[in-house]
């Protein structure tokens, strides 16, 4: 599938590109910064724009990537069935919430990769539960073509299951994304399970956007 391997040449060359370099850089400006790098994570070295994308969230209001701007945001593709990796991350992401404070500087967003039953009444329901209700995170559903697309212009894998059955598992990627508040995609988190070392990174790239903002 072709749209595959342009998703994983995407997220390879953005990780060698980081690793290599080590910089971190706002759309060219302060070149000369010093080294940053992130416990975690991996720095884009030159934030990347959020590509158009209008869903629904979970309250039925639209969503685009206009919503993103003025805080940071994580951003974790997944479904509400998901046996393992979605609970786990979404779990991370509720203990960053609670670390922080519940911030209105910083976001949580869930975008499902199936949307066929992860409807807005689904995703109320999933996200009223215990282990997410104090996230305040937000669902999106929308249309399978359109999040399908999202996923390959951001380099995260979602096989590409438009109509899954029932119960049908869907292979993903766990990455998580985290977004600047100018709307544009920062760091990568692939393995985001130390939500210690996740607060960590997000500190210093709050601090590091302070200062040249």
């Amino acid at each position: 599938m072709k749209w595959h391997h342009k998703a994983f040449i995407f997220v390879f060359s953005v990780i060698i590109i980081a690793l290599l370099v080590g910089v971190w850089r706002n759309n060219g400006e302060n070149s000369t910064s010093s080294k940053m790098m992130l416990r975690a994570g991996t720095i884009l070295t030159v934030p990347r724009t959020m590509p158009d994308f209008k869903f629904i969230d979970q309250h039925g209001e639209t969503f685009t990537q206009e919503a993103l701007h003025n805080r940071w945001t994580f951003l974790f593709f997944g479904y509400t069935h998901c046996p393992e990796i979605c609970p786990e991350t979404l779990r991370v992401l509720s203990k960053i919430s609670e670390k922080v404070g519940h911030s209105q500087q910083i976001g949580f967003v869930f975008i499902t990769i199936d949307p066929t039953h992860d409807t807005p009444e689904r995703l109320t329901q999933f996200f009223a539960q215990p282990p997410y209700a104090k996230a305040n995170l937000i669902g999106l559903t929308g249309e399978g073509d359109a999040i399908l697309k999202l996923t390959n212009e951001l380099g995260i894998y979602a096989a590409q299951q438009a109509l899954p059955m029932n119960g049908a598992h869907i292979e993903h990627s766990g990455t998580l994304l985290l977004v600047n508040p100018e709307g544009k995609l920062t760091a990568l988190f692939i393995q985001p399970d130390n939500p210690n070392a996740i607060v960590r990174d997000l500190k210093s790239l709050m601090h590091r956007y302070q200062q040249y903002h």
